[in-house]
C-alpha cells in the first residue's frame, strides 16, 4: 500500500468494496465529515482534519462540531489530537 503521510479505510454496508484513499502529494492533508440523521435534519457530529503544520509536523485532529451549549452547530471543540514528525 503506498501510503504518504495519511490514508483513509473504510468498510460501508452495502458497498461492495472498501473505500479508501489518501492526498496524492507530499504536503496534502484532508478532511473528513461525518454526518448523521438528528430528528430528520441532517447534522455533521465529528470532523477529522489532517495536516501539516506550520513547523512541519504531521497533525491529526478529531474535532465535535456539535458545541454543547443551546445544542448549537458550529466549528467545534477538538476533542482529540495525534502529532508526528514527518520521515
Amino acid at each position: 500500500m503506498a501510503v504518504r503521510n495519511w490514508w483513509i479505510e473504510a468498510d460501508i454496508d452495502g458497498r461492495q468494496t472498501t473505500l479508501t484513499g489518501g492526498p496524492r502529494s507530499k504536503d496534502g492533508g484532508f478532511q473528513l465529515n461525518l454526518y448523521q440523521r438528528v430528528k430528520g435534519e441532517i447534522k455533521k457530529p465529528y470532523r477529522i482534519a489532517a495536516f501539516i503544520d506550520r513547523n512541519g509536523a504531521l497533525r491529526c485532529q478529531i474535532i465535535d462540531t456539535y458545541l454543547e451549549t443551546g445544542n448549537t452547530w458550529g466549528q467545534g471543540k477538538l476533542i482529540h489530537e495525534f502529532t508526528s514528525e514527518r520521515d
